[in-house]
């Protein structure tokens, strides 16, 4: 199966009477005729010798000319159409690179496997997870002595720092629970999401793992995390007991707000985190973010006679009535709404700054520095949010009016 020059890597998985596809690391539920189809062409069959196989198994009459329609009519379009090897330019991510290999890793999760004995998860991860939040809430940030602009941006340093190394425990914790059910994750990456350093693990090949595995897979960096944070708060309550004003403990508080706040993102369901697979993964709903813009897409298309262009083929494939797809759908809307709103207050600010803005009023302080710094970021963040979007529409309109 090939996408333009770019040759789209697959593969399927059987899970009971669950058939998936995987195309370049997006997955799709698949019949039993389909799975079995692709089956064949992975182990380059003819069409004559994948007709005859299924007409034995499914104890049916087919050709190969009908094995030919079938792949040209439903297969073929999920390879040609976007799973080309080269990634969206209109994506968040604007570097990626693979930082560790599974052989360099491998003795560090072997020896905590055993965190995910899965009685063990299970009755541990919700009592930590309460217990870190409770106390992000809580925790007031300790008195300092010096200056407490200086002092903030040296936490902030250090913390922004650390999350690279809070994030390895984290994506060791999906490589070591994947490890522990007889999955190999592949390698672990390093990127940008914006301006956010983000680590990944690549391990889509637990499709193959029941529901509940899956599940302590994609919980495991959060569960490695609520530990982290327990060893946090008991060094930054033992320094604030021995010396309340130091900066070690202004730094081991922020650490531990940045891992406790770090855990509250990738719970976020609505991006591609933790939160994001769980969900998919709990309510077997494959491709869930694709599955939520078409369900949007269907109900402005079919209640508000928008001219919205929805595929045939994504139509018929459509669970139009499933309710937890649209919860998501309605609550993912509501979020993007009210990030909308943030951005337009965000950007508010940004261009009173602007006018505002003179060369004799620049204060070239430490923090008056800082402050010129976050501004620009956050212009910089909403500027490709703007890009992304536009373009987004761009092909939108491109595609229905087929220009």
């Amino acid at each position: 199966m090939e996408s333009g020059k770019n040759k789209a890597q697959f593969s399927i998985q059987q899970m009971g009477d669950r058939y998936t596809l995987s195309i370049n690391g997006i997955f799709y539920d698949i019949n039993a005729i389909t799975y079995g189809i692709l089956s064949g062409i992975k182990n380059g069959d003819s069409y004559e010798k994948i007709a005859q196989t299924i007409g034995e198994e499914f104890d049916i009459e087919t050709t190969a000319k009908e094995v030919q329609y079938i792949i040209d009519k439903n297969i073929s379009p999920l390879f040609l159409k976007e799973h080309s090897l080269n990634r969206n330019k209109t994506s968040a991510f604007w570097f990626k690179k693979e930082i560790l290999s599974y052989s360099q890793y491998k003795n560090i999760i072997k020896p905590i496997k055993f965190l995910f004995t899965p009685s063990l998860l299970w009755i541990f991860i919700l009592p930590l997870l309460i217990f870190n939040v409770m106390v992000l809430f809580k925790l007031n940030n300790p008195a300092i002595e010096v200056q407490q602009c200086e002092t903030s941006l040296l936490s902030s340093g250090l913390a922004y720092l650390s999350l690279f190394f809070i994030m390895i425990f984290h994506e060791l914790g999906h490589a070591a629970s994947s490890l522990k059910f007889g999955v190999k994750s592949k390698s672990i990456g390093f990127g940008f999401y914006s301006i956010f350093p983000v680590f990944f693990a690549d391990v889509t090949a637990i499709w193959s793992l029941s529901k509940e595995k899956r599940m302590i897979v994609n919980l495991a960096g959060i569960f490695i995390q609520s530990i982290l944070g327990i060893f946090l708060f008991a060094a930054y309550y033992s320094s604030l007991e021995l010396h309340p004003n130091s900066m070690a403990t202004q730094t081991l508080y922020t650490i531990f707000v940045a891992n406790a706040l770090t855990m509250l993102v990738n719970l976020f369901p609505f991006f591609k985190f933790d939160g994001y697979w769980c969900y998919s993964d709990f309510f077997n709903l494959s491709n869930l973010g694709r599955q939520s813009g078409n369900l949007l897409k269907y109900f402005a298309k079919t209640y508000l006679r928008l001219p919205i262009f929805l595929p045939e083929n994504e139509r018929k494939q459509l669970k139009t009535r499933n309710i937890p797809l649209i919860i998501y759908t309605l609550a993912k809307s509501t979020t993007n709404l009210f990030l909308l709103y943030l951005i337009y207050i965000l950007m508010t600010r940004i261009i009173r700054s602007a006018a505002n803005f003179s060369f004799q009023n620049i204060d070239f302080s430490l923090c008056g520095i800082s402050d010129n710094i976050y501004n620009i970021l956050i212009a910089y963040i909403i500027i490709r949010v703007i890009v992304k979007f536009t373009l987004r529409i761009v092909k939108t309109v491109k595609t229905y009016f087929s220009i």
